[in-house]
């Protein structure tokens, strides 16, 4: 049951970030969005720094989720760079990613939200640094610097996407990506 009023508090947050474009959402709107007492939310989850953090965990377990859904258990770096530039995950924006958007931007002010939303894009990085790995020559140092500067293009391109630049510049980006992995 525990588990339970966790989650459909964390989901209410989610949704409550998403709608309003702020991770300030008063407690009382999450408790009822979520079906409990307003004490519940800190006596499932704790003050608004865990709630916090629990929300990105939560986005970030999903997020895990949803790629190796889409990638399958081995994939080759080729087929998650294609993902990490489709219009699937750079355009077609969910609830989860508008309210991951909103508390990203807030992460500076929150160490552990920082510490969170940094997790979350690591293991990102790792993923895509072991596919390099197990599907190349290259030495695993070099893959993790690969993996990153790909992410750092993907999750750009992605920002540049939101603020309206043309989504064939998403494939250019692709390919400069490919470019970077058949580089070494």
């Amino acid at each position: 049951m525990a588990d339970e009023r966790r989650a459909a508090i964390v989901e209410a947050h989610i949704q409550l970030i998403a709608e309003q474009g702020s991770p300030a959402v008063p407690i009382g709107e999450i408790a009822e969005r979520a079906g409990v007492a307003r004490t519940a939310v800190s006596h499932f989850v704790g003050d608004r720094d865990a709630l916090r953090v629990a929300t990105i965990d939560e986005l970030g377990r999903r997020y895990d989720l949803a790629i190796r859904d889409a990638v399958g258990p081995d994939p080759t770096p080729e087929v998650i760079v294609d993902l990490l530039f489709s219009p699937a995950w750079t355009t077609q924006r969910s609830t989860d990613d508008r309210a991951f958007d909103v508390l990203q931007a807030t992460a500076s002010r929150h160490p552990d939200t920082r510490d969170a939303v940094r997790a979350t894009h690591a293991l990102l990085v790792d993923e895509l640094a072991t596919s390099i790995g197990r599907h190349s020559a290259i030495a695993p140092p070099r893959a993790l610097a690969i993996a990153y500067g790909i992410v750092c293009l993907a999750e750009t391109n992605t920002v540049l996407l939101d603020l309206g630049f043309p989504e064939r510049r998403s494939q250019d980006a692709a390919t400069l990506a490919r470019a970077i992995l058949a580089g070494g």
